[in-house]
């Protein structure tokens, strides 16, 4: 239910910067030259993918993953976690992902986006940070670590082990 609250609460800050600053992306700015004169224009680049149809800053998947990993990471205490998603991109027939450190499956979220051609480097790094700073804020904010069972947010005093 974290994980889902998290990414919900990423997304929403996520979309909320998408439209404020509203950056081009790729697609638009690699044929352009990225509208700088010292940068040479390639007409012929195209991404991987169909691009989505909003605005690239910050990355979505960075911003929702970040919050998902996070959250993952302060629940057991620990990035060394078994996770397997499931996903639409098969590789070698495999239509899950198994990860066993949070951090692999950001990477492969951040490199995904980029080696597509859908975001820039920076817009998935600032993605990842909103998500990390959601999912601490809402950790801290609506959980409590296992061996505080009175709820005043330490251990001392619990009874029970």
């Amino acid at each position: 239910m974290g994980d889902a609250v998290g990414a919900a609460d990423a997304a929403i800050g996520c979309w909320d910067a998408k439209f404020t600053y509203n950056f081009w992306r790729p697609v638009t700015a690699i044929p352009a030259g990225g509208g700088n004169p010292n940068l040479v224009a390639d007409a012929d680049w195209t991404p991987l993918g169909i691009t989505p149809n909003h605005p690239e800053y910050p990355a979505a998947h960075g911003c929702v993953t970040g919050a998902a990993s996070s959250l993952i990471r302060d629940y057991f205490r620990t990035r060394k976690v078994h996770v397997v998603v499931d996903s639409l991109a098969f590789i070698d027939g495999v239509h899950t992902h198994t990860f066993e450190d949070t951090r692999d499956l950001f990477e492969e979220v951040f490199w995904a986006r980029i080696y597509a051609g859908f975001h820039y480097h920076h817009s998935l790094e600032d993605g990842g940070t909103l998500g990390r700073r959601v999912g601490k804020q809402l950790f801290h904010r609506n959980f409590r670590a296992l061996a505080d069972q009175d709820g005043d947010g330490d251990s001392e005093g619990d009874e029970s082990h």
